[in-house]
C-alpha cells in the first residue's frame, strides 16, 4: 500500500512539472488573441470616431467653412468629437494623430470644399503582456465624405 502511495505522488509531482512548463506557452497563446482582439476594437473605435467628425465637417455651413475666422473653430469641434469618442480607449503608446482637411479647395478659403477628410494614426500596444510579447502595431484610418454644407 504504501509502494502505491508513493507512485501516486511522484505521478502528480510530474504532472507539477508538466503543467509548469507547458504555463509559459499557454500564456503566449492566450495573449495574440487577446492583443488582436484589442487591436480590432481601437480600429474600429477609431474609425467611427473619425466618420463622425468628417460627418460633422461635411454639414459645417458654407459660410463656416470659407470664413477663415469660423473654419478653425470648426476643425476643432470636429477634434474634440474624434477626442471625445476614443477618451477610453488605452493604446498604450502616444494619443492618436487626428488630421483634418479638406480636398481639392482648402477650408477658410473663397472656394466651396468638394470632401472632407479625416486621416488618424495611432499605435497600440500590448498592454497585458508587454514584456512577453513587445507588440506595437499601427492604426492608420481615413475617412473621406463629399462635403454637403449649404
Amino acid at each position: 500500500m504504501a509502494k502505491h502511495q508513493q507512485c501516486k505522488r511522484r505521478v502528480q509531482g510530474l504532472a507539477a512539472v508538466e503543467f509548469f512548463l507547458v504555463l509559459p506557452l499557454l500564456l503566449l497563446l492566450l495573449a495574440f488573441p487577446l492583443y488582436f482582439g484589442r487591436y480590432c476594437y481601437h480600429y474600429s473605435v477609431a474609425h467611427a470616431a473619425a466618420t463622425s467628425a468628417a460627418n460633422y465637417m461635411s454639414k459645417v455651413p458654407l459660410a463656416e467653412a470659407t470664413n477663415t475666422v469660423k473654419a478653425p473653430a470648426a476643425f476643432g469641434v470636429a477634434r474634440e468629437i474624434f477626442q471625445e469618442m476614443t477618451s477610453d480607449l488605452r493604446t498604450g503608446g502616444a494619443p492618436p494623430l487626428v488630421m483634418i482637411d479638406c480636398v481639392q479647395h482648402q477650408c477658410g478659403g473663397n472656394a466651396k470644399p468638394n470632401f472632407v477628410r479625416v486621416s488618424v494614426e495611432m499605435t497600440v500596444e500590448d498592454i497585458f503582456f508587454r514584456d512577453i510579447t513587445q507588440l506595437s502595431l499601427p492604426i492608420f484610418v481615413t475617412v473621406t465624405i463629399p462635403y454637403r454644407g449649404r
